[in-house]
């Protein structure tokens, strides 16, 4: 009998790391009736059968991104390098040309997320970054910028000035690792 009961709670613990796998509190889909039973013998002779019933959130993607088309991708270009010629951090060997965009993560209230870089090396490192509780790792020193009013910001930045939200962060996410 305890083998029986050992076995269920041990099917009934996968079954609920499964479905809490990708778990989220926004745009959810509820799973309910996922019920656990374990039949306990005492020593002195009585059965017991404990049932439990949870209900499981579980969250299953943003769904298909909207490519960007190819006026949008040359306007993040020439604004990307723009803002590279404002902050001082170009050298006069680059061209416009010379800017790549290397992901599209989605826009989120007017604000695109993306991957956008001169082509240039990195520090090939990496690196953490943390916004809105959410855990971001980087295989160089590139970070994915936020998009708007033709100018760049890094996501935690966006995040802390109200442009992201929670949600929008974990959409991100999702995106950068699918």
């Amino acid at each position: 009998m305890k083998i029986r009961m050992f076995l269920s709670i041990l099917a009934a613990c996968a079954l609920l790391a499964a479905l809490t796998a990708c778990g989220h509190a926004a745009a959810e889909d509820k799973v309910t009736g996922v019920t656990t039973a374990a039949t306990v013998a005492s020593t002195s002779g009585e059965v017991t059968t404990v049932t439990e019933t949870n209900t499981i959130t579980t969250y299953p993607g943003p769904g298909p991104l909207t490519p960007l088309t190819d006026a949008q991708i040359q306007q993040l270009k020439t604004d990307y390098f723009k803002f590279r010629q404002v902050s001082g951090k170009l050298s006069n060997e680059f061209t416009e040309q010379d800017v790549l965009m290397k992901g599209y993560l989605g826009t989120y209230h007017g604000a695109e997320a993306v991957f956008i870089s001169l082509d240039e090396y990195f520090l090939q490192d990496f690196e953490d970054e943390s916004v809105a509780g959410y855990d971001f790792n980087y295989g160089s020193s590139q970070r994915i910028y936020i998009h708007i009013n033709s100018s760049f910001i890094q996501m935690s930045q966006a995040y802390v000035q109200g442009i992201l939200t929670q949600e929008d962060v974990w959409d991100i996410l999702y995106y950068y690792t699918h």
